[in-house]
């Protein structure tokens, strides 16, 4: 089986949805890991470190709508 959500939080995507989650071994992708707000507007023009929060921040979300529970100690890192 298959499901699709759109994140409650971010914008509507046009013609994708932001998580797909496929059962049976628990598959889940994500897509639309832009710097839009919840009304669709971008976050942080010019600058690039706004920009990333605010992915991020979507990305979250878009995980927690299939899911994924967030914990104080997680951490994202950049490469080295």
């Amino acid at each position: 089986m298959i499901e699709r959500t759109n994140a409650p939080g971010l914008s509507q995507p046009p013609g994708y949805s932001h998580v797909v989650v496929a059962s049976g071994s628990r598959l889940v992708t994500t897509a639309g890991a832009v710097p839009l707000d919840a009304e669709g507007n971008l976050v942080g023009a010019g600058d690039r470190h706004a920009q990333a929060r605010q992915t991020l921040e979507n990305l979250a979300l878009a995980l927690e709508a299939a899911g994924a529970r967030r914990h104080e100690d997680d951490r994202l890192r950049g490469g080295r």
